[in-house]
């Protein structure tokens, strides 16, 4: 009886161990815990320029493509629909983001006033600097997304 009661009660210590293991070594760490953007405010008037703060909390640097960085999305029938992005006749060199905080703008202008918006924010990291993103043989990439956030005509709340 002893032994079988071992034996079902050993599978799931071994489990839990390599878990605790995996984790507090970092190896099943995820960057996406570590990287955020987050609008300035809620609201923003049409033609202003909504700022997003990113936050690379990682140890290291991460890149972000030099054209087209900021993917706005709206929300339409309970889910996120990507908005047509700003067009790039190349992708550009990409941009590296050192630890700490950092801005980016969007210009409001074009955007869907009256909507809920959001922005997602891909990044690759462990990264060859100064080549285009997609080229830049990063160790691997990760999108983030801000919170929702509207662009109102004046007049409107």
């Amino acid at each position: 009886m002893r032994e079988v009661f071992l034996a079902k009660l050993s599978r799931p210590i071994a489990g839990g161990l390599l878990a605790f293991v995996l984790t507090s070594s970092g190896i099943a760490h995820s960057d996406d815990q570590s990287v955020s953007i987050e609008p300035s405010r809620s609201m923003y008037g049409v033609g202003e320029k909504a700022e997003f703060t990113i936050t690379n909390g990682t140890q290291g640097p991460i890149y972000i493509s030099g054209c087209g960085a900021l993917q706005v999305q709206h929300f339409k029938s309970e889910t996120y629909v990507p908005d047509p992005g700003e067009t790039c006749a190349s992708e550009g060199p990409s941009v590296e983001i050192a630890p700490g905080t950092h801005t980016l703008s969007l210009d409001t202008a074009g955007q869907k006033a009256g909507q809920i918006l959001r922005v997602g924010l891909s990044y690759g990291w462990a990264c060859e600097a100064g080549r285009e993103l997609s080229q830049s043989r990063c160790a691997d990439f990760s999108t983030v997304y801000s919170t929702s956030f509207r662009i109102v005509r004046p007049g409107d709340k």
